[in-house]
């Protein structure tokens, strides 16, 4: 299965390899509008933000993969698509300035998916 651009997208973004405001105004709100919507409840979404915005260091970050394999397995559709992806993603985060852009992307998601979702 080949990446979306989304997917590449957020890999550049989160090693800083691509303008972030464009990204999480832009591309995040399209993709959760289109994907995420109706995928996945607002509490889903609300305890996966608190997973990752509640990590004080790169190793608890990349200890989240876990808990969200977990919830992407009581999930189907674009919304386990998107979890089974962030998995991967925090286990790439290297040092606090990736964790930190780890944290305002899942913010942004969050908002979007608050407005966005009917659930």
């Amino acid at each position: 299965m080949s990446k979306s651009n989304f997917e590449e997208n957020l890999s550049k973004y989160l090693v800083g390899h691509n303008d972030s405001i464009s990204f999480l105004i832009t591309e995040t709100e399209n993709y959760v509008k289109r994907k995420l919507s109706k995928s996945i409840t607002k509490t889903q979404m609300r305890n996966v933000f608190d997973l990752i915005k509640n990590c004080t260091c790169v190793e608890e970050l990349k200890m989240t993969k876990p808990r969200l394999m977990y919830t992407a397995g009581r999930l189907s559709g674009s919304g386990k698509y998107f979890l089974l992806d962030l998995s991967k993603q925090v286990t790439k985060i290297e040092n606090e300035k990736q964790m930190e852009a780890m944290k305002r992307f899942i913010e942004t998601v969050l908002a979007y998916h608050k407005y966005h979702a009917n659930n």
